[in-house]
């Protein structure tokens, strides 16, 4: 059975290797342009960062922070001789974008260091202090681990290559994952040239070379079903991108492969028995780790949907309610024939019912839209009014998943009577629609879609047209919501 890559990957990867971003072309780093480049390679924990100044760029038209980081550092080498580097702590400036600005069009891909994060990092010497060897980090910083392994290496890209491998043999789960997205990002390496008279040297592959130092680093243990495998297997493959192989094809399979799988797939054969079950339990185990919902969901999608093993697995942790798991469920359940439905739809409920704080932002505020779409999709006609209730108390309480819940009930193309529920709670609210590109959009706007999409018309109500014309049709909608209220409604009045 040959594995196949749609078309489509490699367009988009010729795409992004060839296309300019806004301030110059597109540099993606290779292990020998780090050493080439560099003065020291430094493995380090950022220990703390500060904000320097912030100025207008015109290169990058958008305001930009001077970012001072203090790193602690644990080891490095200078590539220029070879010889350990000898500091306890340096400190490197970079920019960032300042907090708050806007999306943008080729939006700069700069450094992203955390408190507390382990990395790689190549750094210049300036006449003002270390600084990174590119403005942009495109497979510039390494993931790194507190501890190497013990191989020894021969040069300064062997140093790398052992670096890599000590991230996924003694980094956490999430440092494996950055490890293998690392594997898909850096810059593949063309073979060097030939001196005359001599062989080519061919570039070895770099999954399968990490996967051998790994296996060093493992010792004897490595030639058994170490657990330690299926962990490391599991993190890369999980981190690789969208475009993944079946899993079950690609430990079946010796067909060239991208790096990331090629050593998911040759950790994956290390991993004994029962290999989709265990797959299965630590993707599930690690989906509520930050950033890892998306990955889950598209390991999920790829190769375990309808699996007894997931169901049961997720079904337990939806008992939870934990945030991972709810976006999951978000992703993958489609309609409330899903069997995971009826529990995703009481931890959705549950988690709106408790966590659902108005003034959440971030991680929180994002579960919360999951969990939103998610009661509007397969919820029974009991959370549906819980759904309706929750409308009520965010609007009393000026909560900004206010304008959710109409957004979820827009998506998810609501049955006749719950859309037209959901409308008349928003039809006579002119506020302004957040984040609309049309600036004119409004709430009740929306809710007149909802109508048209139950009423077979759009009332000439679309984002685009003039206002006069949006203010006719939210009226018809008006008109059609009365006409159809439920009779004792009416009677009430």
């Amino acid at each position: 059975m040959r594995i196949v890559y749609p078309t489509a990957v490699t367009a988009a990867l010729l795409a992004l290797l060839s296309s300019a971003v806004r301030g110059g072309p597109v540099s993606v780093e290779t292990l020998t342009t780090l050493v080439d480049k560099s003065d020291l390679l430094a493995v380090c924990e950022v220990t703390k960062i500060d904000d320097g100044k912030t100025e207008k760029s015109e290169k990058w038209n958008a305001l930009i922070t001077t970012k001072r980081a203090t790193l602690h550092v644990y080891r490095g080498i200078q590539p220029a001789d070879g010889t350990a580097a000898n500091f306890d702590e340096i400190t490197v400036e970079y920019p960032a974008l300042k907090a708050g600005e806007p999306e943008m069009t080729n939006r700069p891909r700069f450094p992203m260091l955390h408190e507390g994060d382990v990395s790689l990092l190549p750094l210049k010497k300036t006449d003002d202090g270390w600084r990174f060897i590119s403005e942009q980090d495109f497979a510039m910083v390494m993931p790194a681990a507190q501890r190497m392994i013990a191989v020894h290496p021969e040069t300064p890209r062997d140093y790398l290559l052992v670096e890599l491998a000590s991230a996924l043999l003694n980094g956490d789960y999430q440092t494996m994952g950055r490890a293998g997205k690392y594997l898909s990002d850096v810059g593949v390496e063309a073979p060097p040239a030939a001196v005359e008279g001599a062989p080519a040297k061919a570039v070895s592959p770099i999954g399968e070379t990490v996967f051998s130092i790994v296996g060093k680093g493992i010792g004897a243990s490595a030639m058994r079903a170490d657990t330690r495998w299926i962990q490391m297997g599991t993190a890369v493959y999980n981190s690789a991108g969208a475009e993944r192989p079946v899993i079950a094809e690609l430990v079946a399979n010796d067909e060239a492969v991208a790096p990331p799988f090629a050593f998911a797939r040759l950790a994956f054969r290390k991993a004994g028995s029962g290999l989709d079950r265990q797959v299965i339990r630590l993707t599930v185990a690690h989906q509520d780790d930050p950033g890892e919902a998306w990955n889950a969901a598209t390991t999920i999608a790829i190769n375990y949907l309808g699996n007894a093993d997931l169901i049961s697995y997720e079904r337990s942790a939806l008992a939870d309610a934990r945030p991972g798991t709810i976006a999951v469920a978000d992703m993958l359940i489609k309609d409330a024939n899903h069997p995971l439905a009826p529990g995703a739809s009481k931890a959705a409920r549950d988690m709106l019912d408790t966590h659902g704080n108005p003034l959440a932002k971030g991680p929180d505020a994002e579960t919360t839209r999951h969990a939103i779409a998610l009661l509007a999709r397969v919820g029974t006609d009991e959370d549906f009014d819980f759904f309706l209730e929750q409308i009520a108390r965010a609007k009393t309480r000026e909560s900004p998943q206010y304008q959710d819940y109409l957004l979820a009930a827009q998506g998810e193309k609501l049955r006749a009577k719950r859309a037209l529920a959901v409308a008349r709670l928003y039809i006579d609210d002119t506020t302004p629609l957040k984040g609309a590109a049309d600036k004119t959009w409004r709430v009740c706007d929306v809710a007149a879609t909802l109508v048209g999409a139950v009423a077979e018309d759009d009332f000439g109500v679309k984002p685009g047209a003039i206002p006069e014309v949006k203010e006719a049709g939210v009226e018809r909608a008006r008109k059609y919501l009365k006409a159809k209220e439920p009779p004792a409604t009416r009677a009430a009045e």
